[in-house]
């Protein structure tokens, strides 16, 4: 699989996506790192997400450490596509 993007559903896992990029880099694959971020103006607001790096026409891994509910990986997805 060519052109990889290794995306951290939020800051918190980034140095874990990170760790997985450096792996899959010596492994003799080609890829590169996105962030999903979000902001909200009050607590308790939904707030905003925002895409740091480039994803278009790659292939996008999701890493994350826990999924309880899937919101966040979801999230990630929908704003990805």
């Amino acid at each position: 699989m060519n052109d990889l993007v290794i995306v951290s559903p939020d800051p918190a896992g980034f140095s874990r996506a990170h760790h997985f990029e450096i792996m899959l880099k010596n492994a003799g694959f080609n890829t590169e790192m996105a962030m999903v971020t979000r902001q909200s103006k009050r607590a308790h607001e939904n707030a905003a997400a925002y895409l740091i790096g480039d994803v278009k026409n790659k292939n996008a891994i999701i890493i994350d450490d826990i999924i309880d509910t899937g919101k966040t990986v979801g999230d990630a997805a929908k704003l990805l596509k």
